[in-house]
């Protein structure tokens, strides 16, 4: 599994205090531009998230919908880049991929000698990364988000609000939107994938979040383990997903559970995961890209949310449970914010997640 590869403090610093001037000294010599008419070449630009990839990839089928002649070009990061080639690059010939490596210049400024695009679209709600790389990229016009307090997007033709009283990808759409395009696409995966070759009664377990507040978004693994003894109770097989760095972490739940036997699913690309999830019983997963993977490619998920709030940030799917405690306080809003109700996860009984277990 590819799994999202964060920033770190100083990149975050760097992004801001670097970044900000990078994008708003050149834009006091240039002027907003108008919608070219002829649209054929379209650059996107996410270069972080597997969830956000999840929510884009809704979007980019209702851009080929309307653009449908065009030619999409679709810029990633390393952290971004397997789950952007399998949820993206399978819905159209007419897509290619770029990838820009914070850690290598070379591969932000070669974008410089792309050809250029009719349109651009930054997906990014708050790295000026995102921003910087939109105006090196040569555009005839320029779409992005306009967020409080974030000052990226001076570059734009055409700002779009970010708001938080909707979920993500109702601001996804509201790119699209604004250039006229209608969004009517879910982020539905559901329709290429044969069953996986496991246990029908088997369960996949993903624990570990990431990004910078990964930790203050996990279940302590006393609750984990009291939750895998249940489930081993009951004859269900268990599936742990992960990476290679998480498998102590994994192991070590494991072995406090006191399982005899079990499966790690770890460090595998995205077309493997996703039939194991789909044929699995249920799915549960803490609040994280792959929770957004599951309930798209339509898994029985169970999603732990803690200051998440599942109108701003749950997975979506048809088949998708919500556990939450009764009372969150402050909840988060672009993600990376330090005040939230951490402790809400704490607050997450097993008896709650037993409940949705048949």
């Amino acid at each position: 599994m590819m799994t999202n590869r964060r920033v770190t403090n100083f990149h975050r610093f760097a992004d801001r205090y670097a970044g900000i001037p990078l994008i708003f000294l050149p834009s006091l010599y240039r002027k907003r531009r108008g919608k070219p008419a002829d649209i054929r070449r379209i650059c996107l630009i996410k270069t972080s998230g597997i969830g956000d990839t999840v929510l884009m990839s809704a979007v980019v089928k209702d851009i080929l919908k309307h653009y449908h002649n065009c030619r999409i070009t679709v810029v990633t990061g390393i952290a971004n880049y397997y789950a952007a080639k399998f949820l993206i690059g399978r819905l159209s010939d007419n897509i290619d991929f770029k990838v820009a490596d914070l850690s290598d210049f070379s591969s932000i400024f070669d974008l410089r000698h792309l050809k250029e695009f009719d349109i651009s679209i930054d997906f990014g709600q708050w790295p000026r990364f995102d921003a910087f790389i939109s105006m090196l990229i040569k555009s005839r016009y320029r779409v992005g988000f306009k967020r409080d307090r974030q000052y990226r997007h001076y570059g734009y033709d055409l700002p779009v609000e970010h708001r938080s009283d909707r979920h993500e990808l109702n601001n996804f759409r509201a790119l699209a939107e604004a250039l006229g395009i209608i969004c009517l696409y879910g982020t539905d995966i559901t329709d290429l994938y044969e069953n996986a070759d496991i246990s029908d009664n088997s369960i996949c377990v993903h624990m570990c979040a990431s990004g910078k507040t990964a930790s203050k978004r996990m279940w302590s693994m006393d609750k984990w383990a009291e939750l895998i003894r249940h489930l081993d109770d009951k004859g269900y097989d268990i599936i742990f997903s992960g990476t290679y760095d998480e498998r102590e972490y994994i192991e070590a739940v494991a072995g406090f559970a006191g399982l005899s036997t079990c499966t790690y699913f770890l460090e595998r690309h995205l077309e493997e995961l996703v039939p194991v999830m789909r044929k699995c019983r249920y799915v549960i997963s803490v609040d994280t890209g792959i929770a957004h993977l599951a309930g798209a490619c339509g898994a029985n998920l169970i999603e732990l949310l803690g200051a998440t709030n599942p109108e701003r940030w749950g997975a979506l799917g048809e088949n998708v449970t919500y556990v939450r405690p009764e009372f969150v306080g402050k909840m988060l809003d672009l993600g990376h914010e330090s005040d939230a109700d951490f402790d809400a996860m704490e607050r997450i009984g097993v008896d709650q997640v037993l409940r949705y277990i048949l």
